[in-house]
């Protein structure tokens, strides 16, 4: 009988320690009450997982069996609306209901939008916010849009949304100097899915301290610290909201500032 020699099973011993236990003890005395072995054999190039053997087992369990949210809800995410100038696009009630009065065309580039603060969990919660939608003229016709030269094309869009314009034009310098506006100054940068924020979706925040997801049958634009999915489904905005999820995402997703976890456009959640 021949016999191989095989390498021996290095493991290392490991202590989580989490921040709101500092000073409660002494180091030595958590270490020794908390360590756990870890195979060596874990250590790999493909990434640490440091956790104990039980929860190490229930992750795996999870990705075993989960669908991806990608393959389960056979969308992409999308992100919100990048102005470039927060403060010429995005307007508070009483700015909506004043450039309203002087002009009711307004109206019909004014609509809702959220904040990645007010998604809430199960639904957005609005904060009476509004997005001056001059869309780009790539994707939208309007009144100046086969006018080449610029000065020519504001003169159009002065007189057919006389109030938008007054509120604009003192920040024209700061509009110029953005790298994603559209064809003209006034105008937003170019998006190819601007109908998806009329129709039923799930939102959800760029930066969470809990499970924020939401559904939006109302037809809100989002900012840029909000994400869409082109799905309505009840079941999976419960998924998402659920603790368990939540305690596979604060193990997955990167943490933030003050420990907040960033789904951003991550569709491989489960």
């Amino acid at each position: 009988m021949v016999g191989t020699k095989r390498p021996p099973e290095h493991a290392v011993r490991v202590t989580l320690y989490p921040r709101e236990e500092l000073g409660k003890e002494l180091l030595a005395s958590h270490v020794e009450e908390h360590r756990f072995p870890m195979p060596q054999a874990k250590l790999d190039s493909s990434g640490w997982t440091l956790e104990p053997p039980g929860v190490q087992a229930l992750l795996e369990k999870l990705r075993r069996n989960g669908v991806p949210l990608g393959e389960y809800a056979k969308v992409k995410p999308f992100r919100g609306v990048l102005t470039g100038c927060n403060e010429a696009f995005l307007v508070d009630q009483a700015t909506k209901e004043r450039l309203c009065r002087e002009d009711p065309r307004s109206a019909e580039i004014l609509k809702k939008y959220l904040r990645g603060q007010d998604i809430a969990r199960w639904a957005p919660e609005w904060a009476g916010l509004w997005l001056v939608l001059l869309k780009s003229s790539g994707d939208q016709s309007w009144p100046w849009s086969n006018t080449k030269d610029s000065g020519a094309a504001e003169t159009i869009f002065a007189e057919s949304f006389p109030a938008v314009h007054r509120h604009m034009k003192p920040l024209e310098e700061v509009l110029r100097k953005r790298t994603d506006h559209g064809r003209f100054w006034w105008e937003l940068r170019s998006c190819a899915y601007y109908e998806l924020f009329d129709r039923p979706k799930l939102v959800y925040q760029e930066i969470q301290f809990h499970p924020a997801y939401g559904l939006d049958r109302a037809g809100y634009f989002l900012n840029n610290k909000g994400f869409l999915l082109e799905n309505e489904d009840p079941w999976l905005a419960a998924a998402l909201n659920s603790p368990a999820m939540w305690w596979h995402n604060w193990r997955y997703l990167v943490h933030l500032k003050d420990e907040a976890l960033s789904p951003a456009g991550d569709l491989e959640l489960l």
